[in-house]
């Protein structure tokens, strides 16, 4: 399922499997085209969200969210 904000179906989190209706209204943080983690999911895990700017300003680790593993990422878990 691929996430866009035309989408019927409701996205889980990829580290908590909360249902998010909207990532772009819950706050969500989108990654890999087709997966979101949760607003507090993505804080625990590093991130940091500008509410003032409406952006994320620090990127969540995402080390172990990829089924095929972790080749392409950083020891953080993000793309370099």
């Amino acid at each position: 399922m691929e996430a866009s904000m035309g989408d019927d179906a409701t996205l889980a989190c990829a580290d908590c499997g909360e249902p998010i209706d909207d990532p772009a209204l819950e706050r969500g943080y989108l990654f890999a085209e087709d997966q979101v983690l949760c607003y507090a999911c993505a804080v625990a895990r590093g991130g940091a969200y500008d509410e003032l700017d409406d952006r994320w300003t620090a990127v969540p680790n995402l080390r172990g969210l990829f089924p095929d593993g972790d080749a392409d990422f950083g020891s953080r878990g993000v793309a370099p």
